[in-house]
């Protein structure tokens, strides 16, 4: 198993945490265990706050609004954040990569996500994503910005 000390992960991972049906179930909760046991610091967006009530960050918003509560997913991503393992990056830095990155990047969200990538120490986003990060946008990314878009079963 690969291991990373700070990035970037998709709330499809979490997900597919929870559905033993589809193929990355196994590769995405090996993952999650993992990081919570290394120490993994996951970055997101400014605006972090454990409270969901007070939280700001685009990241984690879209964590606690898709994730449910109780579930697999949800309870890794309460692991990281009750072990102080989140660490939000300036917004004015997101800024920089947004704009150019915008007529690429379709989803607003995911746009985000990636940007967060290319800031964070790691420079690795996990993400199941291929309809809005098909091998040839990795590719590019790759290249460019020096990011790796890998899936879940790729850290393994």
């Amino acid at each position: 198993m690969k291991h990373f000390l700070y990035i970037v992960i998709d709330t499809n991972i979490f997900e597919h945490a929870n559905n033993k049906k589809i193929k990355q179930y196994y590769s995405s909760n090996n993952f999650l265990k993992q990081i919570n046991i290394d120490g993994t610091t996951l970055c997101v967006d400014e605006g972090f706050s454990d409270k969901e009530c007070e939280n700001r960050s685009r990241i984690m918003s879209e964590y606690y609004s898709r994730l449910a509560p109780g579930t697999a997913g949800y309870n890794y991503l309460m692991q990281i954040v009750q072990n102080g393992k989140v660490m939000p990056i300036l917004n004015s830095e997101i800024l920089k990569y947004k704009r150019p990155l915008a007529k690429k990047i379709r989803d607003r969200i995911d746009l985000v996500f990636l940007c967060a990538a290319i800031i964070c120490a790691d420079k690795t986003l996990v993400t199941n994503d291929y309809c809005d990060f098909p091998q040839k946008m990795r590719d590019y990314i790759g290249a460019y910005y020096k990011v790796k878009l890998i899936s879940s079963i790729e850290t393994i």
